[in-house]
């Protein structure tokens, strides 16, 4: 059986996966040291494209083989087929961790001149924190649109103003 897990192919396209994959995370990290203007989402976009382009081609490795003829059709059952239950964690997962890197790429030169102005260095600790209130609140805010429920998107934002204001 092709697909079989206990194949030779299958372990061997298993192993070639995992050495791509940490391939490419190299070559971004060193990409990322070496030129740091090519950091930040085109960066990170472009990793997750890699990684999506070579996961298709395991599954193409590890798959019966279809002719071309018979993919067209496939393409089209394809479409028939509520995708609903895939695309929820999808959506999930691409806009709370997803979106932390499109924010921080769109707000880049604001951090940058509130980093002219800041007093002292903040921890590590209390960026960190920031970065799991990020991913608590759209976390949040896709759970209620997702239950069609706009009010509570308002009073998640209310609630994050009110922490924010100074006693």
């Amino acid at each position: 059986m092709r697909g079989s897990l206990l194949s030779p192919r299958t372990q061997l396209v298993i192993v070639a996966l995992t050495l791509v994959h940490l391939l490419i995370d190299l070559a971004k990290i060193r990409l990322d040291r070496r030129y740091p203007a090519f950091g930040g989402s085109w960066a990170y976009i472009g990793d997750q494209l890699l990684h999506l382009l070579t996961v298709g081609v395991a599954a193409w490795l590890l798959s019966p083989p279809v002719p071309l003829s018979e993919l067209g059709t496939l393409l089209q059952n394809s479409r028939a087929f509520p995708n609903r239950f895939s695309a929820v964690p999808v959506v999930y997962v691409g806009v709370i961790f997803g979106g932390g890197y499109l924010i921080r790429f769109l707000v880049r030169s604001l951090a940058a001149d509130v980093d002219s102005y800041a007093e002292g260095t903040t921890s590590e600790q209390l960026q960190n924190a920031g970065l799991y209130i990020g991913w608590l609140e759209r976390f949040l805010v896709i759970t209620a649109l997702l239950l069609q429920s706009p009010a509570t998107v308002g009073m998640i934002l209310t609630a994050k103003s009110i922490a924010r204001y100074p006693n």
